[in-house]
């Protein structure tokens, strides 16, 4: 059995410059460091009919280097153990171009829809 840990992004809009994954897969028991530049294609999902609640984002995971959310996978460590794997992904680096979060700055109660 392998253990996987997602590597997240850790700025909320923007756009990822650089992974470096080298130090993660040097570890003890990684077996790899999976990204957008070594996966390959990924294709999107259609919903089954009754599952079009379960998830709400079409787009494939690690599909560019566009970062659309705070916590957004970017990577994703494979290891031997659970403990190395979040080991790995704790390791690997990334650089950003930052841009401005889009979020809403001023919220009100009763916004909420019913």
């Amino acid at each position: 059995m392998l253990y996987a840990v997602p590597v997240e992004a850790t700025i909320a809009n923007g756009k990822l410059l650089t992974l470096d994954t080298a130090a993660a897969q040097k570890m003890p028991d990684v077996r790899a460091v999976l990204h957008r530049g070594n996966i390959g294609k990924i294709f999107r999902s259609t919903p089954a009919p009754g599952f079009d609640r379960v998830c709400q984002e079409r787009r494939p995971p690690l599909e560019d280097d566009v970062i659309r959310y705070y916590g957004q996978y970017i990577a994703l460590a494979v290891a031997e153990t659970f403990e190395a794997a979040k080991a790995a992904a704790d390791a690997v680096r990334a650089t950003y171009a930052k841009e401005k979060a889009n979020v809403e700055a001023h919220l009100e109660a009763g916004d909420d829809p019913p």
